[in-house]
């Protein structure tokens, strides 16, 4: 390679370090700066987006905050048990309910085999916002088959 250097006129050296140049610039301006250039672009128009899914996730949150804090109205003439099970089955469990049992006047213990996770957790959620019971125990175990669990849960409604 020294050789070849040595070997080129002056005007010659000079045409191959001023192309050497350029092409590191082009180099550098297309490897580095164009795709910084897009990035940034693209990060400046999801912003708005962004700002407005935060604003709108803060909004939920105090919603729910403010839910979570209003004391459900008391129920009338229904026992846990019958609760439990009803409810189980409104929410489409009914295949899945294994088992319930009472473990006092105001203390239920559920099983479930094979229950679809997202209604499990519905289920729950409605449980403890709309009739005031209480999950006190909660033991739930991954099945072969995805979304679906085995949980024993057990409630309490406080008198």
């Amino acid at each position: 390679m020294k050789a070849w250097w040595t070997g080129l006129a002056d005007r010659e050296r000079k045409l191959v370090l001023v192309a050497a140049v350029a092409f590191g610039l082009l180099l550098w301006w297309l490897l580095l700066l164009r795709p910084l250039g897009a990035a940034r672009a693209s990060a400046v128009e999801r912003l708005p987006l962004a700002l407005q899914e935060a604003a709108a996730s803060e909004a939920a949150a105090m919603t729910i905050k403010a839910r979570g804090s209003a004391a459900p109205a008391p129920r009338v003439g229904r026992s846990l048990l019958a609760l439990a099970d009803a409810s189980a089955r409104e929410a489409g469990l009914s295949a899945s309910l294994d088992r319930v049992e009472p473990l006092g006047e105001f203390e239920v213990r559920v099983w479930l085999k094979d229950a679809d996770f997202d209604a499990l957790a519905t289920w729950a959620e409605r449980l403890a916002n709309s009739e005031g019971v209480t999950i006190s125990e909660w033991s739930v175990d991954r099945s072969l088959a995805p979304g679906v669990v085995n949980a024993r849960l057990t409630l309490k409604d406080e008198p």
